[in-house]
């Protein structure tokens, strides 16, 4: 994971975005197209908020930034298949 961008008294936090998950209960929905798009264009300025740890067994939980993991996931399996 590089982690050049960010800031190094935050470094210890980052967590490798393949361990991550969507939390399970977003009632959210968006167009992910239009995400993946703008993180292609202009990257990832907003951080994740994860359950670092939980008493539900949940780790690694995306609370906050859920259509922007979709989306960032989206970008890298377009990246791959290029």
């Amino acid at each position: 994971m590089s982690i050049s961008r960010i800031p190094a008294s935050l470094a210890d936090l980052a967590v490798p975005v393949d361990q991550l998950a969507a939390y399970r209960r977003n009632p959210r929905t968006g167009d992910l197209d239009a995400f993946a798009e703008s993180l292609s264009t202009n990257g990832q300025y907003q951080p994740f908020v994860i359950n670092k740890s939980s008493p539900t067994g949940r780790l690694k939980e995306v609370l906050a930034g859920g259509h922007t993991l979709k989306g960032g996931r989206s970008v890298s399996a377009g990246a791959r298949t290029r």
